[in-house]
């Protein structure tokens, strides 16, 4: 489908897209090249072919949570900076 450069400034203009005439010819082409390729995907039988909305079957990727010992309340303090009683002491990040 060949789109004429009027049809293409007015398309540019619709968008509030400025071009030059290299550009409206270029880009004209490069429109008309893919409204050719979606008349081919038109021709396309594509009645007996169920939607897909994903075509790669997902799974689940996470593995199982496994319960095991953590560290103490002490150990985890030991390289705080700065401690208040059993909580790390950070400065304020908002008032």
């Amino acid at each position: 489908m060949k789109l004429s450069n009027e049809k293409i400034e007015h398309l540019a203009s619709l968008a509030r897209i400025g071009m030059s005439g290299d550009e409206t010819s270029n880009f004209g082409k490069q429109l008309s090249d893919i409204l050719d390729y979606l008349e081919i995907l038109d021709a396309v039988d594509a009645t007996n072919t169920p939607p897909t909305i994903q075509p790669i079957a997902l799974i689940n990727v996470l593995q199982e949570d496994i319960i095991q010992p953590s560290m103490t309340l002490s150990e985890v303090l030991v390289n705080a900076p700065e401690r208040e009683e059993d909580y790390f002491r950070v400065r304020a990040i908002h008032e």
